[in-house]
């Protein structure tokens, strides 16, 4: 399954987001408690409290600092998506936010060039700089480097296709915001079996309501 029959696009849009309002995200990230975390693989973590599952903070496997939400998340979820959806594209594939992260990247972290794979139904991803006081950390997407500063946003669909990456940070330490997203044609029908239960079923309708 493709993530979007819609055609590639890449986006930068410099200082969408005024630097009161990075600033603003920037203490909100700082001053938020560490989680404790399980590792189910590599890539796959876990909050240990089962209540803090849709909003936590943590260091990952790269030497990350990283703070995950969903829309089930309701007050974080629509403190990030009031000052965000406004500033991304007006295109099909960024539709709703269906997860956020964000990521500090201390002097000697990166992230390799990748394909994202952690949700079938992405259509597209937005990176938001909140800080430009470092040096190195440059995005990369396909071939296009971008040396972001604050409150630039990169924005691009197909991220299940397009290989993107961050340089090593040499100095400093870098902050963004990783938005994902998805639209109403990308998921499949629930299967019916999962239609019978009804846990599920108000499951998928809390998280509906949370992004409309």
């Amino acid at each position: 399954m493709t993530s979007s029959t819609e055609p590639r696009i890449v986006m930068y849009t410099p200082k969408a987001l005024k630097k009161d309002t990075c600033k603003l995200i920037l203490h909100k990230f700082r001053t938020k408690e560490m989680n404790e975390v399980k590792f189910i693989d590599v890539n796959t973590v876990e909050c240990v409290n089962e209540d803090e599952q849709d909003s936590f903070k943590y260091r990952d496997n790269h030497g990350k600092l990283c703070w995950n939400i969903t829309p089930a998340a309701e007050k974080e979820y629509m403190y990030f998506a009031d000052k965000i959806m406004d500033k991304i594209p007006e295109h099909n594939d960024f539709e709703f936010i269906s997860y956020m992260q964000v990521m500090e990247y201390p002097s000697g972290t990166s992230m390799p060039m990748h394909l994202d794979n952690a949700d079938t139904f992405d259509t597209a991803t937005c990176i938001i700089f909140l800080d430009e006081d470092y040096t190195g950390g440059k995005l990369i997407v396909d071939d296009i480097v971008f040396d972001g500063k604050e409150g630039d946003i990169v924005s691009f669909n197909h991220s299940k296709e397009v290989f993107h990456g961050v340089t090593a940070v040499k100095t400093g330490i870098r902050t963004v915001i990783g938005v994902w997203f998805q639209n109403h044609l990308s998921h499949d029908p629930l299967p019916d079996e999962l239609l019978e239960d009804s846990e599920v079923v108000e499951t998928e309708e809390k998280v509906y309501n949370a992004l409309l």
